[in-house]
């Protein structure tokens, strides 16, 4: 972390304005039966980032150094997810809907785990050996 560049002050400051106005539209204009958007909201985030990098994936055809641990926390940190929604606030698929999805691209990564593997093998292999020269 020592190389990576600093923030300017401006990005910084505009950060900070940003989130306050989230936070004043959140508490003061938005209405509580419009309050399922902030739940709803989070889905193009998920998609854009696993489905970035199951699409990564995919075009590589291996998993490259990602850790299967952590996919398979993720995909059973959803899996609880759900399973506490139902039995604390029932089936409000609204809240579900998002923890679903999350719990089905953690699996579709989980799975090219299992796909590519031999890939992934081979390209562990190879880095090793350009680690050694």
């Amino acid at each position: 972390f020592k190389d990576d560049p600093t923030v300017p002050q401006k990005e910084r400051i505009l950060a900070i304005i940003g989130f306050g106005l989230y936070v004043f539209v959140v508490t003061v204009i938005l209405p509580p039966e419009h309050y399922y958007l902030l739940q709803a909201s989070n889905w193009p985030v998920l998609i854009y980032s696993r489905g970035g990098a199951i699409r990564e994936i995919w075009r590589i055809q291996h998993t490259g150094t990602q850790s299967i641990i952590m996919h398979i926390m993720n995909l059973g940190g959803s899996c609880v997810r759900i399973l506490t929604t139902i039995k604390e606030v029932g089936w409000d698929m609204a809240l579900l809907s998002g923890y679903i999805l999350s719990a089905g691209l953690n699996v579709c990564l989980v799975c090219s785990f299992y796909i590519y593997r031999k890939n992934t093998e081979q390209f562990l292999k190879s880095l090793e050996a350009k680690k050694k020269e």
